[in-house]
């Protein structure tokens, strides 16, 4: 972010599973949620007339949905 690059490490949460009776195939729900300071990236816009004009917290939020493989095809 605006030109510094650190490694985050988002806690994903499983958020649900269902198992496709018909195909065999298991969908998997998951979310993850930090905040980060733009401050620690180098962002220090603010505003002479209006100090809280932008905070300095930026929420990230993720909510993902993926489908595995079937066990069988896994394995080919």
């Amino acid at each position: 972010m605006h030109g510094v690059t650190k490694q985050i490490e988002l806690p994903f949460t499983i958020t649900g599973t269902y198992k496709n009776p018909t195909n065999n195939k298991t969908t998997v729900g998951y979310s993850a949620k930090m905040v980060l300071n733009r401050r620690d990236y180098g962002i220090n816009y603010a505003r002479q007339d209006n100090p809280t004009f932008v905070g300095d917290e930026i929420t990230i939020e993720i909510e993902l949905v993926t489908r595995a493989l079937d066990a069988k095809k896994a394995t080919d």
